[in-house]
């Protein structure tokens, strides 16, 4: 009567908490790499594949590879955090670059989406060629002082909560020319001293 043999391959995939990651991932046995998977958030993965080999003449009895995938922090998750908040700018209207850049970094996961406040009113990004946001900062084209002069502030939310920047005001610094207009006369006699009044004209900053 002949012997049956029988080969059999185990595939395992476990998690383990972020907490309980070695310091340095185990090298792989000599054989077929281990089954690489994307770690889900929050998780470490430690991919087993284990060959059983019956009767002896099979091979060897037990060929275990095993990998550990460290995860980093960007796989944790956690509510919005501020790396960069907004601060105040003075912009000279006079400026070249006609263009204002209200800074906000935040870090979350999910990554958190990015909104902003002026004067405690939501910016419509949409309905405003002018506005738009780039990684999470406002940038304002052809900034006009009548418009877009006032307090800012950037709101971070994802799915574990919002939070709310300090406020950032935007002024603008300029300098308009003197109003043209005749001075009335004014008579005195010799020796005499007068002061002649000049205001400034409207300006900021």
């Amino acid at each position: 009567m002949g012997i049956s043999r029988r080969c059999t391959h185990i595939s395992s995939l476990l998690t383990i908490p972020p907490t309980s990651h070695p310091t340095q991932p185990p090298k792989a046995s000599t054989g077929p790499g281990p089954n690489k998977q994307q770690p889900p958030n929050g998780m470490a993965l430690v991919c087993i594949s284990v060959t059983l080999n019956s009767p002896p003449d099979c091979g060897k009895i037990c060929n275990t590879e095993l990998q550990c995938n460290l995860v980093s922090d960007d796989y944790t998750l956690h509510g919005p955090i501020f790396i960069q908040e907004p601060s105040h700018v003075m912009f000279p209207l006079d400026s070249e670059e006609k263009k204002v850049k209200l800074t906000c970094e935040v870090k979350g996961n999910p990554k958190p989406h990015i909104r902003w406040k002026l004067n405690g009113t939501d910016v419509d990004i949409g309905m405003d060629f002018r506005y738009s946001v780039v990684e999470g900062s406002l940038l304002i084209n052809n900034p006009n002082k009548t418009q877009d002069a006032g307090m800012y502030q950037c709101i971070a939310t994802n799915s574990f909560g919002t939070i709310v920047s300090r406020e950032a005001k935007l002024q603008f610094a300029y300098l308009e020319n003197f109003k043209p207009r005749t001075r009335s006369t004014v008579s005195v006699r010799q020796g005499q001293g007068m002061v002649l009044l000049c205001g400034p004209p409207a300006h900021s900053g």
